[in-house]
């Protein structure tokens, strides 16, 4: 089965109901389909070829849920970007893809050309007819017709499972953004699990909290698409408040949650959820990063005729443990557990000394999996970095990707994360390496060394902090300001304390335990 293959049976049983649902626009399940044909016919008449790259420079919309089923269906691979990601980033990220495509909306029209570094790279603009687009011949024009009935542009059957479906960039440790790439064999099994696992069904709300560039989203999109619900998309101005956030999950009905655990403590603290109807929430998922149990406990007193789950996965394996919590037993416990394996998931786990672990002991998570990906985009040494034969006794051989989380096995095939083994970490569920935005202070000529930490602080919260050594005197706003030039908002380190030398450990490293 192909991701996109999703749409086309939602359309055939229920082409009626309301698909996607934005702000004050909605669209059905046939003209969803149809306007993601007309995508589809524009690119395969533009005689695109299977496996070409499109970057989707658009906000979180209806139009961007078409265009990256448009690109499917054309056999293409889309790339969710991230619209407010500095202008470098985003020509690094066009430029490693090798992207044929940038797609988009008039808002976004001027930044795409600033984009577009390769003439051969075309420019496709959804949703206006062309009359508003200034004469420019290397400007491609879509006029998306949503009621056209025509969906006979291509044969399904062109299309590989095995071919790539989209490409999400992450933060690397080398400096720059890495793409992780996805197969439509990885994405799909993941969907057919989660809708059968969690029941999801035609009468379900499914909100999309998760930046669409965050692997989180592929839940919201196509376990919604693939059960006939409803995805609504929460606007900013919604999100960012607790309260209003609150009162659009009861004004929606959303019957199932799914966002990093943040969103719940705030949603906890400022959402006022005792005020508001929730009876149609059934389930909460969160994933990205852990909850503390003091949180649970409050959110199971306060809705307990919920269900709540803990999911687990770095975005290149996508999901693959899942714990359904018990209120019950949670007094038990100090930390939630990461859960079991999913069924198409392979897990072991490996022990400082090289030998398997067994129950109570503790080591790196390695897996095997249906939803790996086959690889980082056009980067093979980074990929051999971490998909890695292992030849362990207690473990079957063969290729096995390393996680680099450290994970107790508290019982038979049960698992709770307990740390990083390297430096990155996550921030509201958003992966960070912390080398990436340390290469990036110190490309600044001011700069002689610095550190990043993440910090825990009761006062401020969970957030990233640097430590700065310099040769000129430098105030925190200008180092904001030149790390805004490089690096997405959620990677600013907006704490800046500035030290006069770093201490050293005996093998000439910055101790960064002593800061």
């Amino acid at each position: 089965m192909l991701l996109h293959e999703t749409i086309i049976d939602a359309r055939n049983r229920f082409p009626d109901h309301v698909a996607i649902e934005s702000n004050k626009e909605s669209i059905t399940y046939e003209e969803l389909d149809c306007s993601s044909d007309q995508i589809a016919q524009f690119l395969v008449e533009d005689n695109i070829k299977t496996g070409d790259k499109a970057a989707i420079l658009m906000e979180k919309s209806i139009e961007a849920v078409t265009a990256f089923l448009g690109v499917l269906k054309s056999g293409g691979c889309y790339i969710p970007m991230d619209i407010s990601a500095p202008t470098a980033r985003l020509q690094y990220i066009i430029k490693d893809a090798k992207v044929k495509y940038i797609i988009v909306d008039m808002k976004r029209l001027k930044l795409a050309q600033e984009l577009r570094a390769e003439e051969q790279i075309r420019i496709i603009v959804i949703g206006d007819d062309g009359e508003n687009i200034p004469d420019n011949n290397q400007l491609e024009v879509l006029f998306c017709n949503k009621n056209s009935n025509d969906n006979s542009y291509i044969s399904m059957e062109t299309i590989n499972e095995n071919e790539l479906a989209y490409i999400l960039y992450t933060s690397g440790s080398t400096g720059t953004p890495k793409g992780v790439s996805i197969t439509h064999r990885n994405a799909v099994c993941f969907v057919n699990w989660a809708y059968e696992y969690f029941q999801v069904n035609s009468d379900d709300v499914l909100s999309s909290h998760a930046p669409f560039y965050f692997d989180l989203s592929v839940f919201d999109i196509y376990v919604a698409l693939k059960a006939g619900g409803r995805l609504c998309l929460l606007p900013p101005a919604v999100s960012a408040f607790p309260s209003s956030l609150a009162e659009y999950i009861a004004a929606k009905g959303i019957t199932i949650w799914y966002s990093v655990p943040s969103v719940l403590v705030k949603l906890l603290q400022y959402g006022n959820l005792s005020s508001v109807n929730l009876s149609r929430l059934r389930k909460i998922i969160y994933a990205g990063e852990s909850l503390a149990v003091k949180y649970l406990h409050q959110l199971c007193n306060l809705l307990p005729a919920v269900q709540y789950y803990n999911l687990y996965g770095p975005t290149e394996t996508n999901v693959i443990t899942y714990y359904h919590i018990n209120p019950k037993t949670l007094e038990g416990f100090r930390e939630i557990p990461i859960g079991r394996a999913c069924p198409y998931a392979g897990l072991w786990v490996i022990t400082e000394d090289n030998k398997a672990a067994g129950i109570g002991e503790k080591g790196e998570l390695i897996v095997q999996s249906e939803t790996l990906m086959p690889g980082y985009h056009n980067a093979r040494e980074l990929t051999d970095n971490v998909i890695k034969e292992v030849n362990i006794e207690g473990i079957p051989p063969g290729e096995y990707y390393h996680t680099g989380d450290i994970v107790l096995i508290v019982e038979d095939g049960v698992y709770q994360f307990v740390c990083r083994k390297d430096n990155m970490v996550k921030v509201n569920g958003f992966r960070i390496e912390i080398e990436e935005i340390e290469t990036v202070l110190r490309r600044n000529p001011h700069i002689s060394e610095c550190i990043v930490k993440y910090v825990n602080d009761s006062s401020m919260g969970n957030h990233l902090k640097a430590y700065i050594q310099s040769t000129h005197t430098l105030e925190a706003e200008e180092v904001i300001r030149f790390a805004k030039q490089y690096l997405p908002e959620y990677m600013i380190p907006y704490d800046i304390q500035f030290i006069e030398t770093f201490e050293y450990t005996e093998r000439g490293k910055i101790a960064r335990s002593m800061l």
